[in-house]
């Protein structure tokens, strides 16, 4: 599963931030339950401002924002993003009440986070002219 893992995500990478060239990088996943906690003893040591973690949660971690603060917490130099789910993938499972993280590090590459507001579908290809230019 790793390397299907890792080539998808240098795909949406050369998009999301239009790398020259590909440059190592080190991947990590792991995941944060509610009742259990993390599925590690502490946090990686990849924090840098080549770092990217991508956070996938369940929307009741927006009332208790505890471990997502715990996260910005170790990474406070990385670009954090992420969304609400209906279900959080992690490995082969697929969980509720958690939060998935994807964090990758990036020998040389830059990273610059950027949005657009979307209200209507209609709005979509205009938000993402917007965010490739």
């Amino acid at each position: 599963w790793y390397s299907p893992l890792v080539s998808l995500l240098r795909s949406a990478m050369s998009i999301l931030f239009r790398c020259s060239e590909w440059t190592d990088m080190k991947l990590i996943t792991f995941s944060f339950k509610s009742g259990s906690g993390w599925s590690f003893g502490s946090f990686p040591a990849m924090d840098s401002k080549q770092t990217l973690a991508m956070v996938f949660a369940a929307p009741e971690f927006m009332d208790r924002p505890a471990a997502l603060s715990e996260l910005s917490v170790a990474y406070p130099n990385s670009k954090m993003i992420g969304c609400s789910t209906s279900g959080e993938i992690f490995g082969r499972f697929v969980n509720d009440a958690s939060l998935s993280v994807a964090v990758v590090q990036f020998e040389r590459s830059s990273i610059a986070v950027v949005s657009a507001e979307i209200r209507h579908a209609g709005d979509s290809l205009v938000a993402g002219k917007q965010l490739a230019a």
